[in-house]
């Protein structure tokens, strides 16, 4: 029996791995329950999911998405600003923040959008 087994893995897989990479290796290995670093990525292998997607998408989005807290965080200050002056606050003002919100929920939309296509 022992013998079938050295049959049918009779070969050698090696690869490198920086620091980072071995740290996660040994995390995920760990979480799995695995005892053996062999049999885990022989499942990894046989059974996992590896996903390639083109992240550029999702990276503008997300710089839009900062950009578009940056410019409504100013707008607020100034506002603040104003208000202290003046006691004074204009319905102008909380409409332009509302739109600012929208503009940045709307973003967080497209982000949900590419990564349901992801099928995670």
């Amino acid at each position: 029996m022992k013998n079938e087994k050295k049959l049918l893995r009779q070969y050698r897989v090696y690869a490198r791995l920086n620091w980072i990479e071995k740290e996660i290796l040994n995390r995920k290995m760990q979480a799995s329950g695995y005892k053996s670093r062999s049999g885990f990525l022989r499942e990894l292998i046989l059974s996992g999911k590896i996903l390639h997607f083109n992240s550029e998408p999702i990276r503008n989005e997300l710089r839009k998405i900062n950009e578009g807290i940056s410019r409504t965080g100013n707008n607020i200050n100034q506002i603040a600003k104003r208000v202290n002056a003046t006691q004074q606050i204009y319905s102008d003002d909380i409409s332009e923040i509302k739109n600012q919100l929208d503009d940045l929920r709307e973003l967080v939309g497209k982000i949900q959008e590419h990564i349901s296509h992801l099928g995670v």
